[in-house]
């Protein structure tokens, strides 16, 4: 959990995975080293150096990312119904490959780090260019509250922990979505 608490520590120094700042690429190199060192895997600067550039070019690509089961089945699903799905997420410019490469039918991938705002702001942007009417997400503050905030957006929050079952606008897998379309 010290790996976590760092990687907030470094979005606190350098918002938006380095935005305008460090970028990406230092950004994650300091939550990596952060990670390490809490796990007392302290190494020389040269032999990180070669372990974080590995692990940084396999993290994105789809070799370390699993969509859930449901995903692609419910996309496809509401693509066939005409529903357009667009991806918002606070993240880096990876994510636009990453959906490519695991093959998610979506009309657009909109990240965080390329547009240089993050949820609830980068809702209204999405709202924007999309014109969406429902959103969403799994955080409650950026997500389901951001788009309570937009006039024309019905909010609907993914809780797959269960813990807020059988609430108006929640549902605990993207299968909820049929029901809703």
């Amino acid at each position: 959990s010290s790996g976590i608490n760092a990687e907030y520590g470094a979005e606190r120094a350098n918002p938006n995975f380095g935005y305008g700042t460090i970028g990406t690429h230092d950004w994650w190199r300091g939550v990596v080293r952060e990670c390490f060192l809490s796990a007392n895997l302290d190494m020389r600067d040269y032999q990180f150096g070669f372990v974080y550039e590995d692990l940084f070019r396999q993290f994105r690509t789809s070799c370390c990312w699993e969509a859930y089961p449901e995903s692609g089945p419910v996309l496809r699903e509401l693509r066939r119904r005409g529903v357009g799905v667009v991806v918002t997420s606070d993240f880096d410019e990876g994510l636009v490959s990453l959906v490519k490469e695991l093959d998610m039918p979506v009309e657009g991938v909109v990240v965080s780090y390329v547009e240089g705002v993050t949820k609830p702001e980068l809702l209204a942007l999405v709202q924007d260019r999309y014109g969406i009417e429902m959103h969403v997400g799994d955080s409650e503050r950026r997500d389901y509250q951001g788009a309570c905030a937009l006039q024309g957006v019905t909010p609907v929050l993914l809780d797959r922990t269960g813990k807020q079952e059988g609430k108006d606008g929640v549902i605990s897998d993207l299968n909820g979505l049929l029901k809703l379309f």
